[in-house]
C-alpha cells in the first residue's frame, strides 16, 4: 500500500461510516469540446447513488460474464496502482476514487457551457460525434480526488457535504 493524502484518508473514514457503503456522491467533470468549439468550458456536475469499498471482481454481473465466456478473468489495473484498495488508485502522483454505480438508480447529470446551465442536448452539440454516442453503464467509474464535491450516506441524503472534500 502507498501513503495517501489526508484528503484520501478522510473520504474513506466517510464512505466506511455508511451502512453498507451505500454513498451519495457529487463529482464535476470537466468535459473537453470538439475542436470547433474549443474556446468553450464544457462540465458535467453529477450527483448519484454509488457503492464503494468492494472488489470488481466479486460484482455479479463480472461473475456471469466470466462464467458465460462474454469476458476474461479479471486483470490486474489497466493503469495505476492501488494506494489503498478497493478504494483508491495512485497514478502519476494523482489520487482516484473508484465508485461503483447502483444500476437501477438514476444520476442527476448538470450540464454547464461556460458557466450557464444548458440541456443534454444543447451539451452534446459541442462535443465530438464519439463524445456524444450512448455507452453503455460501466459497472465502476474512477474519479479525480480533485473532481469529489462530497460523499454522503445515502440512508441520510439531507446529510450536508463532509469536510473532507473541501
Amino acid at each position: 500500500m502507498t501513503n495517501i493524502s489526508k484528503t484520501a484518508e478522510s473520504l474513506i473514514a466517510s464512505i466506511k461510516s455508511c451502512k453498507g457503503h451505500y454513498i451519495r456522491a457529487k463529482f464535476t467533470s470537466n468535459v473537453t469540446p470538439a475542436a470547433a468549439h474549443k474556446e468553450k468550458q464544457l462540465s458535467k456536475i453529477t450527483t448519484g447513488r454509488f457503492r464503494s469499498g468492494i472488489d470488481y471482481a466479486n460484482l455479479k454481473s463480472v461473475q456471469d460474464g466470466i462464467a458465460s465466456g462474454e469476458r476474461g478473468e479479471v486483470e490486474p489495473l489497466p493503469w495505476g496502482e492501488w494506494a489503498l484498495f478497493p478504494w483508491i488508485i495512485l497514478h502519476k502522483g494523482v489520487e482516484y476514487l473508484r465508485l461503483y454505480p447502483v444500476q437501477d438508480a438514476a444520476m442527476d447529470v448538470l450540464y454547464v457551457v461556460d458557466g450557464a446551465n444548458v440541456t443534454k442536448e444543447q451539451f452534446q452539440e459541442l462535443l465530438t460525434p464519439s463524445q456524444r454516442a450512448e455507452k453503455p453503464a460501466p459497472a465502476c467509474i474512477t474519479k479525480r480526488l480533485a473532481e469529489v464535491e462530497f460523499i454522503g450516506c445515502w440512508e441520510n441524503p439531507e446529510l450536508e457535504e463532509h469536510d473532507c472534500c473541501e
